[in-house]
């Protein structure tokens, strides 16, 4: 049984024993409450929180069921057992879907280091998975709020109080839609409490989409100030409802159509990696020179480049699939923090000061991807990827060294005259023969001799000439030996090492700047956003440019930073204030948005500054919608382009060029031999 068998079996036993080990500790957990009434009525819920017990203390899995929890806390105000509970199925949903990916790519791939980087990268599939359910939930959140906001519309219409009417549609809503009803009874409770304000705050923080946010904001609005009557006699907050589900209803067609897009790219951009062993197998069977290919450095580095350009394209793919930013900022350290608390006399050493353009350069740029951490933890992981890089690209060096040294003395030698196809199993023998002889003369010598000691050697060698001349033997030898004595880290691979130490530390810019890129598709359709905000405030007449501005910090993304340090700066000169804003944010709309604003700080009302959205509002949701179409296309063309690469790449530089650069090769060896 060899080491793929091993790993083969080893895998399947630890997938079997894991699932034993959590049924005996579930049993062992629930053994004592058997005799219980209330235990056997609600059997199920405790199972599936006695299993999350085990789970979550266990050192191997509790970080990744902790990292389960708070996505799926991010989605769903679920109570405590009902958290636990779904924790518990995303968890078990995730296990066994890896499992089936890795024993599919066990059985199709014979390839230990393979195998190791596929187990490695097993946490990002498992990180994939995760993000597939909490976009899913999401969706379904963001359906039930469109049905939701639709009772509350009618519940608003019979009662004429905002806080009754969310009660009553929190307590209408089918069974079926609980999870909005949760979020219309925490919206509830807000407007109810003592201090709204703080309760706001707490909820705004915690709420699963904006569009919530946008609901609660609507809501106090209105019981606060109280309903305004606008054209024709019509409710303010009715209209304002019928305008949060037009925002809904774009941005669940919009998600529908780039996961109807996108949605098998991940798969698509995984398949080479299961089927590098298989096209290798086969073609080395069918065509003997290719199996000295792909045993070669050059077959070795092609195999290595498609693996990291798989890698990098599904890095690039999940970039793309992502719908919104999830640069969120907990209380815990990264690794980069960690290293630069630790060894940060060292590490400011490469790190420009704070009073330097560049260190300000730095920072406003990771302001503009709301990157979670500073230009320090920056640099510091600049130094950590390139290190990576060069150690990394220094084992190759070493790695590929001591492979051409096994392929020089143990690859069997064919014969010269071979042409192609399929070597016989008594050539094959024959090619093995000679090589186990070569490297036997070649220990002898010590890696060092000329041809006549070489020739020596071969006659005083029983049964070496009786293989072939000894005239043909000492030339190959000769040649083995040279290749040998030439296998040594050159300067220019060291130079290469330091090159890829260099590509190693401005990745993170590169991505940076990628990031950049992305976002900047994004924002229009927040800026489109900020017109439904601005159509729905217009109307209130005790609302100021304080309070919009308060509102597009509230529902912002990628402006956030902007508009909050507008607010901060708002006392100290508001038309200056929003000056400075103009020259944070140089978005040809968004500017507009704000001269707005302060024609209405100095001359006009609110309503009268943006008269011409009243106007001209069929004109901004066409704008919107052809904003929406735009989005969609280029992450379809760019996903599309980037998950078709690796299996271009695979079949043309892993298959058809080896073919022809090895059938060249044999064509020209078939005339060298008529000739």
């Amino acid at each position: 049984m060899n080491l793929y068998d091993y790993a083969r079996y080893l895998l399947v036993v630890s997938g079997v024993l894991i699932i034993a080990l959590i049924s005996i500790a579930v049993y062992l957990n629930t053994k004592s409450k058997k005799s219980s009434l209330l235990y056997r009525n609600k059997s199920k819920k405790s199972m599936g929180i006695s299993i999350y017990n085990v789970i979550s203390r266990n050192k191997f899995t509790k970080s990744v069921v902790r990292k389960i929890r708070n996505r799926v806390q991010m989605v769903h105000d679920y109570s405590e057992p009902e958290i636990r509970k779904a924790t518990t199925n995303v968890f078990f949903i995730i296990i066994m879907s890896l499992l089936v990916l890795v024993i599919t790519f066990v059985n199709l791939t014979q390839n230990i280091y393979l195998i190791g980087i596929f187990m490695v990268a097993s946490y990002f599939f498992a990180d994939t998975i995760l993000d597939y359910f909490v976009e899913k939930l999401k969706n379904k959140l963001m359906y039930q709020q469109i049905e939701f906001n639709e009772l509350v519309r009618h519940k608003f219409y019979e009662l004429k109080m905002v806080d009754e009417a969310i009660y009553e549609a929190s307590q209408d809503v089918p069974k079926k839609n609980q999870e909005i009803g949760i979020q219309g009874m925490r919206i509830y409770d807000v407007l109810m409490s003592k201090n709204v304000e703080k309760e706001m705050y707490i909820y705004n923080e915690t709420a699963p989409n904006k569009y919530l946010k946008m609901l609660m904001a609507l809501a106090f609005m209105t019981k606060e100030f109280g309903d305004t009557k606008i054209e024709n006699g019509a409710s303010l907050f009715m209209k304002s409802l019928n305008y949060l589900n037009s925002e809904i209803r774009m941005e669940v067609i919009k998600r529908e159509r780039l996961n109807y897009a996108l949605k098998s790219l991940t798969i698509i951009v995984l398949l080479p990696l299961f089927f590098i062993e298989p096209i290798k197998n086969w073609a080395s069977n069918h065509f003997a020179p290719l199996e000295k290919f792909y045993s070669s450095q050059s077959g070795f580095l092609i195999e290595l480049g498609l693996v990291l350009l798989v890698v990098t394209c599904f890095f690039l793919i999940r970039k793309i699939q992502k719908m919104e930013d999830s640069n969120i900022r907990t209380n815990q350290k990264t690794i980069d923090e960690k290293i630069y608390n630790k060894f940060y006399k060292f590490l400011d050493r490469f790190i420009p000061r704070k009073q330097t353009k560049k260190y300000k350069r730095c920072k406003m740029a990771l302001k503009k991807v709301l990157a979670p951490f500073s230009v320090e933890t920056f640099y510091t992981r600049k130094l950590i990827v390139g290190s990576i890089f060069f150690v990394t690209s220094l084992l190759l060096v070493l790695y590929l060294k001591d492979m051409n040294r096994k392929n020089i003395l143990y690859e069997p030698t064919i014969p010269s005259g071979f042409l192609g196809g399929q070597v016989s199993d008594n050539e094959k023998e024959k090619a093995i023969q000679i090589t186990d002889q070569d490297r036997e003369i070649i220990v002898l010598l010590d890696y060092q001799g000329t041809k006549e000691e070489i020739a020596q050697t071969i006659e005083g060698k029983r049964g070496i000439e009786n293989v072939e001349s000894i005239e043909v033997a000492t030339q190959r030898i000769y040649e083995k030996i040279n290749q040998l004595n030439r296998i040594y880290i050159k300067w220019w691979e060291i130079l290469l090492c330091l090159v890829v130490f260099l590509v190693g530390y401005v990745t993170p810019n590169l991505m940076i700047v990628l990031q950049n890129r992305m976002r900047k598709i994004d924002m229009d359709d927040e800026v489109s956003q900020f017109h439904t905000i601005l159509l729905i405030l217009m109307h209130v007449k005790k609302i100021g440019v304080f309070e919009i501005l308060e509102w597009m910090e509230l529902f912002s993304v990628y402006f956030k930073q902007e508009v909050g340090d507008c607010l901060n700066n708002f006392d100290a000169g508001s038309y200056e204030a929003l000056e400075q804003l103009k020259m944070d944010v140089p978005h040809p709309t968004f500017i507009n948005i704000v001269n707005n604003l302060q024609l209405a700080v100095e001359e006009l009302s609110i309503n009268e500054a943006f008269d011409e959205l009243e106007s001209e509002k069929v004109y901004y949701q066409d704008l919107r919608r052809l904003t929406n179409e735009k989005i969609i296309y280029r992450k379809q063309w760019t996903g599309q382009m980037i998950g078709f690469i690796p299996v271009y790449s695979l079949i043309i530089f892993y298959l058809m060029i080896p073919m022809i650069v090895n059938s060249m090769q044999e064509m020209t060896m078939y005339f060298d031999e008529i000739r």
